[in-house]
């Protein structure tokens, strides 16, 4: 239970601070709602809910799977990730303008697989960046198979 709060409870503070960047752009409360009846503040609100919908759904699944499965070699664990990367110019994925253009989400899951040696696993693992409050340009979600080597200090 301490890693879900911690997890989700980060998450909460990241997309507070994020509201508070979005209403500080937008010039104060009537700019703020006036952002979320905007189709970039609809799309930003909608990718949000879509990304952690579609990984709660993977992890709920793969929980199944890994209950049935060997469990000291096949699907052993599940990684779950958001971050929020601000790059030094226009972020790729987000269109110029707008609320923000620098500020690019990273959501997504590793799923292991087998593992292939000791610290060396295939995982399995879906991606997905977008603008985090801007107009999406670029925005994609990825599906893709990773070679992992863990070094344990």
């Amino acid at each position: 239970m301490n890693s879900f709060i911690a997890f989700f409870g980060s998450i909460a503070v990241v997309a507070a601070l994020l509201l508070g960047l979005v209403y500080y752009r937008t010039g104060g409360v009537s700019g703020f709602k006036a952002y979320f009846t905007t189709g970039e503040g609809k799309g930003a609100a909608a990718s949000a809910v879509l990304a952690i919908a579609v990984i709660a759904g993977i992890v709920l699944a793969m929980y199944s799977v890994s209950s049935h499965a060997e469990n000291d070699k096949w699907f052993k664990y599940t990684d779950v990730y958001f971050g929020v990367d601000y790059t030094k110019k226009q972020s790729p994925q987000c269109d110029s303008g707008g609320v923000d253009d620098r500020l690019t989400s990273n959501i997504g899951i590793r799923q292991h697989v087998v593992a292939l040696a000791e610290d060396v696993d295939l995982l399995a693992s879906y991606n997905h960046h977008s603008c985090v409050i801007g107009s999406d340009r670029n925005g994609y979600d990825g599906i893709g198979a990773m070679v992992n080597w863990r070094f344990n200090w």
